[in-house]
């Protein structure tokens, strides 16, 4: 959301004052009591552990997730938003050690010699990914000026009782009740759903498709009302273009929800055609264009618009999401894959979407229609399913 100078909790959300990073670390200090309270027993709460723990045993709680919410604590009381040294920190245990545990627990045959508990395949997504996600909003923070050093801890100081001071005293407060409040409230909306077992009915019923279709298309129609300039938007149209410009709403974003739709209703949830090429088209070209903005200083030679940076993160990132997404959709038993030529299959997908997405398209079709519809043949080609 844009800074327009409004003070306001909905507007501004965390003030910039130094106090502000003790109520951001109110969120996870009170997930981390939670924890405390079902890993000692005091109440029981079995959905919670048999979805954050990998034996189903209270006393887990309090190893691998409660350590996870402690050095979310640290990083917000030490580093806040000062300094990249809590951004690189928490992007390498979320992203490098969460795909790491994956990666390796499917594909880890190949272990490492001085500790066969872990395998090659674990530690080199743990680098890619760790490293991708990490380089991003660390380079914000130097661009934009808002690390005042690499270790800032703030003295000490007396809150005074001023209007300003009180103003953003309240302001964080009401930024963290906001955020607890909405992240326990989508949590246990999801946990209601699930156990009323609605969830399960439509995903089990076999027009779920079409009501699925419904999200994207609903967000098609704003983008078609807001496009064609029949409502005003600004901060849609700021939030979805480039140029600030409505008409942008008729070419990339409504091409997107458009290959949503399509997607949903031909392929939905039984083939991984239409997990591959969404992959590729939401993970794969969305970090290629951060990618390239950011670093693509040396161009390829047939595109100037298009720099190796860009590619090389698309196909990596590309890969690794659909690998995920479709190892996600098969514990469920929507699809059963055998994984090595998966791999094969997936990684031919990702170079032809790269090389279609690394060419010009001035003039030609937009590269969220191409990217997605070479992902969709290919990996019909490939995979040999049926849409």
């Amino acid at each position: 959301m844009e800074d327009n100078g409004d003070q306001s909790v909905v507007g501004q959300r965390i003030s910039t004052s130094t106090d502000a990073r003790y109520f951001a670390a109110l969120v996870p200090l009170l997930n981390c009591t939670r924890l405390l309270v079902h890993g000692l027993s005091l109440v029981t709460n079995e959905d919670l552990i048999k979805s954050v723990t990998r034996e189903g045993k209270p006393e887990e709680l309090l190893r691998g997730p409660l350590y996870y919410v402690l050095v979310l604590i640290v990083c917000s009381l030490l580093f806040w938003r000062e300094s990249p040294i809590g951004v690189v920190a928490l992007s390498m245990m979320c992203g490098g050690d969460g795909i790491a545990d994956i990666m390796g627990r499917r594909f880890g045959v190949h272990k490492i010699p001085y500790n066969l508990q872990k395998s090659w395949c674990g530690s080199i997504s743990m680098f890619i990914v760790g490293f991708l996600v990490s380089i991003g909003p660390a380079v914000d923070m130097y661009t934009n000026n808002q690390r005042r050093s690499l270790l800032y801890i703030p003295p000490a100081r007396a809150l005074t009782m001023d209007m300003s001071v009180s103003g953003t005293l309240v302001q964080d407060a009401g930024a963290t009740f906001l955020v607890v409040a909405g992240a326990y409230g989508l949590v246990s909306g999801f946990d209601t759903l699930t156990k009323r077992n609605i969830i399960q009915q439509i995903s089990t019923s076999t027009d779920a498709r079409y009501f699925a279709a419904l999200v994207p298309l609903l967000n098609c129609a704003r983008l078609l009302v807001h496009g064609l300039s029949l409502v005003t938007n600004e901060d849609l149209i700021k939030s979805v273009t480039r140029e600030g410009k409505p008409e942008e709403l008729l070419r990339g974003p409504l091409y997107y929800v458009l290959v949503l739709i399509v997607c949903s209703l031909f392929f939905w949830r039984e083939s991984p055609i239409g997990v591959v090429a969404l992959s590729m088209m939401c993970g794969g070209d969305g970090i290629a264009d951060i990618m390239g903005r950011r670093f693509g200083v040396h161009k390829i030679p047939y595109n100037l618009q298009k720099s190796w940076c860009g590619s090389v993160s698309m196909f990596i990132v590309g890969f690794l999401v659909s690998i995920g997404m479709l190892f996600y959709f098969s514990m469920f038993g929507y699809f059963e894959l055998d994984w090595y030529p998966t791999i094969g299959r997936v990684a031919l997908v990702a170079l032809v979407a790269t090389l279609v997405e690394s060419l010009p398209t001035k003039g030609g079709v937009d590269d969220n229609i191409s990217v997605p519809m070479a992902s969709m043949l290919l990996a019909y080609l490939t995979f040999s399913f049926q849409a």
